[in-house]
């Protein structure tokens, strides 16, 4: 099923080799990053591991979903996004003591099961796209990268606001939607390497 979320390259592409080909294209940038993580590092945690794959499988549903615009591999580019910045954030918390961890736990997960509920009921996905700024913003509260890092995404983010809201034939040129791509698989990158230390570079400490 062809979905209606479609971003700025769709209005003014040709079509000819798929309904969004620098996005499909600029989408292979997450399995890079997650291919040359799990390719340079000799000791990788079992957290490290599974994000890492996580941007891989999303890398693949984006590349497809861009492609295709498929409802099906939408999904599979969505979900893996909030599943990483969800269980960042529960592994971070999971340093507090049991009762809480629990209960955020718990929170967690009833955040992604309604996210993916309503994200496969209905194409207003304002819960998905909502909860996954919210978890990626308390995930930059809380772990300290640099601010190369943090500026990168900050453009990445800006760009794909200005892709999705301000779309015309000469924004059309910039791809700002591939931008998004590079960006904040960079910071999903610098972000796998804040998982390699028994005990994360937290902000309030």
């Amino acid at each position: 099923m062809i979905t209606d979320t479609r971003f700025c390259e769709y209005y003014y592409s040709t079509h000819n080799y798929g309904y969004e080909p620098i996005n499909s294209i600029s989408s292979l940038v997450f399995c890079i990053y997650a291919l040359y993580f799990i390719c340079i590092n000799s000791s990788i945690s079992k957290i490290q591991y599974m994000l890492a794959s996580s941007l891989f499988v999303c890398g693949c549903g984006s590349v497809l979903f861009h492609y295709t615009l498929d409802n099906y591999w939408r999904m599979i580019d969505e979900v893996p996004m909030l599943w990483m910045v969800i269980v960042s954030n529960m592994y971070i918390k999971s340093f507090n003591n049991k009762f809480n961890n629990l209960v955020y736990n718990i929170f967690c997960y009833s955040c992604l099961l309604i996210s993916i509920i309503s994200n496969i009921q209905s194409e207003q996905i304002i819960i998905f796209r909502a909860t996954f700024i919210a978890y990626t913003l308390y995930l930059c509260y809380l772990i300290r990268v640099s601010k190369k890092t943090y500026m990168i995404a900050s453009i990445g983010g800006i760009s794909w606001l200005i892709d999705m809201f301000y779309c015309n034939q000469y924004i059309y040129y910039l791809y700002l939607h591939s931008i998004w791509h590079v960006c904040i698989g960079y910071f999903a990158y610098r972000i796998l390497y804040c998982f390699d230390k028994p005990r994360l570079p937290l902000h309030n400490e």
